[in-house]
């Protein structure tokens, strides 16, 4: 059963240790801009004469930005072609190699986040029998069973809600992450206030957000 649960691993290590070296080719199976279009262009050039004959400094300002642009059009065919190799780190929202991903700002800040969030989450769902035998409940099983439901339902509602607000308002999923993670601060206190019949809401308000961060967290990082 270890085994296969582990299994899926094989697919980011073989990506991370194999990765594949793929083509970009046009809707006709050719590369996109070859050197055989970039000939015919030229040779069509050649062929029209201009009507009038442009002045010294003109020819040479049209010939400098000439040179300029023929020069990276040949560096962008020859590194599509493989004859050059520009090694460039990727940019936020291309794919990330492990080592490439562990030295950015923005995985530790998704680590971070997603280990405070459902981390203390996951802390106080472990240890919610204790909590309630402390705070005078006689069934724990119920606390247990509405921080599931209500979990459940975060879980949906959080995807539901961020993708909602995405499209048609653009508020990014990062604003509700942080909106969740403030009512978990204030729920924690309240389980830690201990008062009469904050209990069973605390661990409903819990469960809500802790379902949030399990929906949002996902999308954000793709």
């Amino acid at each position: 059963m270890i085994l296969l649960l582990m299994a899926p691993l094989a697919i980011p290590a073989k990506m991370t240790l194999y990765p594949s070296n793929r083509s970009k080719l046009g809707t006709l199976g050719r590369p996109v801009g070859s050197s055989d279009q970039l000939i015919q262009a030229e040779g069509d050039m050649d062929k029209s004469e201009p009507l009038l004959t442009p002045s010294t400094s003109t020819t040479n300002i049209g010939s400098f930005h000439e040179s300029d642009s023929v020069s990276e059009v040949d560096m962008l065919l020859a590194e599509g072609e493989g004859a050059v190799k520009k090694k460039r780190r990727p940019k936020r929202g291309e794919d990330f190699t492990f080592r490439e991903a562990i030295v950015k700002a923005d995985f530790w800040l998704l680590f971070f986040v997603y280990f405070a969030g459902v981390g203390s989450g996951v802390t106080v769902l472990n240890n919610l029998a204790q909590i309630g035998i402390a705070q005078g409940a006689e069934d724990t099983t119920v606390l247990l069973s509405l921080f599931s439901l209500f979990n459940f339902v975060g879980r949906l509602g959080g995807g539901v809600v961020s993708e909602h607000f995405v499209r048609s308002k653009t508020i990014p999923r990062t604003i509700w992450m942080t909106f969740t993670q403030i009512i978990m601060i204030i729920t924690y206190l309240f389980f830690a206030s201990a008062l009469d019949g904050i209990l069973y809401v605390a661990t409903a308000v819990l469960g809500i957000c802790y379902g949030f961060q399990f929906s949002i967290m996902v999308p954000t990082a793709s």
